[in-house]
């Protein structure tokens, strides 16, 4: 008789495999999780972890962070001032509208400006020059008669001459300094005008930027990981395992079968050309 056929392995369910590789992968991430974020303990406050798994396709994690009670005090300090600042700044966001919607001084008004600073200027300086002048006058006319020079002779012609070139010398430079400075006092004075324009919005400004609350920074740690098991490969090499001897047995089957019946095709042969054939080998076939 033949041997008995023997019975394939069953073959892996593709949908246990693929549920079992994503619940190692799962498994293998929160394992991750937990090397990549210890809990951190420091002067200024904790740090922990937490994972939600009870929805298995979408866990969630969570970072805590306590402050230390003096690190908790000094934030909530930095929030109340940003919050007083913020508040001071929306108040003055009416004087902030109404400095911007006064105009910059126009080139007319430099101008201007800057003529009435040199008229300014020279006056200034000419109420010191003209009593300076006069005074000299007068020491001059009693110098040139008590020398005996008198009014009309070439000397005294000389003498006056001389007085009045350096009167005009001195009015002449106080003039071109009052040219050189009307401009320079003209800048200098947009300048005060466009610094009092702004200011409204400079204080808006550096209010509403102040101080933020700052939050500890705690120091990180270094990363590591586990790769997951692979349990599609792991199933399908089982799988292969199991039927390496399956086919290997199926072959040496159909080796026997064959030899089996080869034999008793020569069997049958001879049976004929004597006329007959054993009942034995009637048997095995």
């Amino acid at each position: 008789m033949g041997k008995s056929t023997p019975k394939a392995p069953a073959a892996p369910d593709p949908n246990a495999t693929a549920q079992a590789q994503t619940q190692s992968n799962q498994q293998t991430a929160l394992y991750n999780f937990g090397l990549n974020n210890p809990a951190v303990n420091t002067p200024l406050g904790n740090v922990s972890y937490s994972v939600d798994t009870s929805n298995p396709n979408q866990p969630t994690s969570t970072e805590n962070i306590t402050l230390s009670p003096e690190q908790q005090q000094l934030y909530n300090q930095q929030t109340q001032q940003s919050i007083d600042l913020s508040n001071l700044a929306s108040q003055l966001q009416g004087n902030v509208a109404s400095s911007l919607s006064t105009p910059y001084p126009s080139y007319s008004d430099l101008q201007d400006a800057s003529k009435q600073a040199s008229d300014a200027y020279y006056n200034q300086q000419t109420s010191y020059l003209d009593p300076q002048y006069a005074v000299e006058k007068e020491q001059l006319d009693n110098q040139l008669a008590n020398q005996g020079i008198m009014p009309g002779s070439e000397a005294y012609q000389t003498a006056m001459d001389q007085y009045n070139r350096n009167k005009t010398f001195a009015y002449n430079q106080a003039q071109q300094n009052a040219i050189t400075q009307g401009p320079q006092n003209a800048q200098a004075l947009f300048g005060l005008q466009t610094a009092a324009r702004d200011q409204p919005l400079t204080e808006f400004n550096a209010l509403r930027t102040g101080s933020q609350p700052q939050m500890p920074q705690f120091q990180g740690t270094n990363t590591s990981s586990a790769q997951p098991t692979n349990v599609a490969a792991i199933t399908q090499q089982g799988y292969q395992n199991a039927l390496n001897p399956y086919n290997q047995q199926v072959a040496q089957n159909n080796a026997f079968n064959q030899g089996l019946f080869g034999l008793g095709g020569s069997v049958l042969g001879a049976a004929g050309n004597a006329g007959g054939f054993s009942p034995l080998f009637a048997g095995l076939l």
